[in-house]
């Protein structure tokens, strides 16, 4: 269900449950908390004191500071209400056309949940998809499960009447893959003269400074890189934070010594480590190993990998289906019932209806 989810939240997000600017909020409003916030083809799915709950779990969630929150509130409540709106109205759209969420949809969506987390989802005692559900879902307490098996039936009902029933004409992918190779070899073999003659240009430059050449200017004179006008200083960096060709040439390099030219894919280097900040004992910190060090930059484009037959299929079919998705979900929330009370009882016009 990995494909169709995707799209789906994609198609969701783009009609219409997000929130404007903090500071084009509308004032928060004063609502009766026993009478229904939402309601969708003649169904209660909450009433107000449920949506302000709700509200404000989302707000804790976001660290919202108390003094801001009247900023906030009222935008997050009509965000909040149109999803669960949206989840409903797919929902019902889908059992009434037969679709029913299977226990093997529910094992599905939970195996590629813990295969994402991993054992961090473990450390904070998620374990399935219930406990997962009452963690991440705006719903406070068991209704977030319930909430989430709502969302996976319109998933389910969404990605079977739209991403499942697109077809691509084979020759379409054929003559689009070969326009795309041979736009991309014939960059590629751009990249390789640009590339040989940066390499060209730095050992020129590498030869300047083992002549006694001052490796700042030089920096200044021809590096492609904005550090340039710090004499190529990159200041103090460590593992994982540079490209992993620049990065072993930094950390194999004595203080003061000078790299031979190194190939990455910004082009061609000239390493100069100016200072190695060893790591720290782990009862002091377990500081990581850092170097300062400067660069001369001789940029050349790297060569791409042209993509296959078979990648440019299923980018057609993902560009379509997110089209296919989100006309799909508009029309169904336009034959929906929904509406807002929590809203129009405060003189508010409430989430924002889909475009017709």
């Amino acid at each position: 269900m990995k494909f169709g989810s995707s799209i789906l939240a994609i198609a969701v997000l783009s009609i219409g449950a997000s929130a404007c600017g903090a500071e084009n909020a509308p004032a928060q409003q004063k609502r009766n908390p026993s009478l229904p916030a939402i309601i969708v083809n003649g169904k209660t799915l909450m009433i107000n004191r449920e949506l302000d709950e709700c509200v404000e779990h989302i707000m804790g969630k976001m660290s919202i500071p108390q003094e801001d929150a009247h900023r906030y509130s009222e935008n997050i409540a009509q965000s909040f209400a149109r999803s669960v709106a949206i989840a409903e109205a797919l929902a019902a759209a889908a059992e009434a056309r037969g679709y029913k969420l299977e226990q093997s949809d529910i094992d599905a969506a939970e195996k590629e949940m813990l295969a994402s987390g991993g054992a961090e989802m473990a450390r904070n005692g998620v374990t399935n998809l219930q406990t997962y559900a009452e963690q991440v879902m705006p719903i406070p307490g068991a209704r977030a499960y319930e909430l989430m098996k709502k969302q996976l039936l319109g998933m389910k009902f969404v990605k079977a009447e739209t991403v499942d029933k697109i077809k691509v004409d084979e020759a379409e992918v054929l003559k689009k893959h070969q326009e795309i190779k041979a736009g991309i070899e014939a960059a590629n073999a751009k990249a390789v003269e640009e590339t040989a003659s940066a390499e060209k240009k730095i050992r020129e430059i590498k030869a300047k400074i083992d002549a006694g050449g001052d490796f700042a200017e030089l920096a200044k004179e021809n590096s492609d890189c904005p550090s340039k006008a710090r004499g190529g200083d990159l200041g103090e960096f460590g593992r994982g934070m540079m490209v992993r060709e620049f990065e072993d040439a930094a950390f194999s390099l004595p203080e003061g010594k000078i790299s031979e030219p190194v190939k990455t894919q910004f082009g061609w280097h000239i390493i100069k480590v100016t200072k190695r900040i060893p790591a720290k004992d782990a009862k002091e910190g377990d500081a990581p190993e850092k170097v300062q060090a400067s660069h001369i930059l001789v940029s050349a484009k790297s060569a791409r990998p042209v993509p296959t037959a078979d990648e440019i299929r299923e980018r057609m079919v993902e560009e379509r289906a997110y089209s296919a998705t989100q006309d799909f979900v508009k029309k169904i929330i336009e034959d929906a019932e929904i509406k807002y009370p929590a809203f129009e009882e405060a003189g508010s016009p409430g989430p924002a209806a889909p475009a017709k």
